[in-house]
């Protein structure tokens, strides 16, 4: 199993572990972007998230697209890092409404994603 190719990972478990390495990448970027922000900005969580999200589909996903990723793919990765980026916004603002908010909707896609593969 390799799952550092831009592919459709067909198995549950391979769709499964890079969804939410996808998420996880993206509560990282929060953390690092918005720990550069604070010295700047007032709320640097909201715009970590912003950013995380917008840089990683236009840079990351654009760029994969030149290995044959394909649009569904990099939209499946983008989805997950953007709700690992709202993991991240909600936790770097103790907001557990918005935390609650993005895990049962990452999860609502990573439950259609799994349940598609069985």
């Amino acid at each position: 199993m390799n799952l550092t190719t831009p592919t459709d990972h067909a198995g549950a478990y391979e769709w499964a572990a890079v969804y939410l390495a996808h998420m996880a990448l993206g509560v990282a970027l929060v953390a690092v972007i918005a720990a550069a922000l604070s010295l700047v900005l007032w709320r640097q969580g909201a715009w970590a998230a912003v950013i995380a999200s917008v840089a990683y589909g236009a840079l990351w996903e654009g760029a994969v697209q030149r290995l044959g990723a394909g649009v569904a793919d990099a939209a499946v990765d983008w989805s997950a890092v953007t709700m690992g980026a709202a993991v991240g916004y909600a936790a770097w603002s103790h907001a557990g409404g918005w935390l609650a908010g993005a895990l049962l909707a990452a999860g609502a896609i990573l439950w259609r994603g799994v349940r598609a593969r069985r």
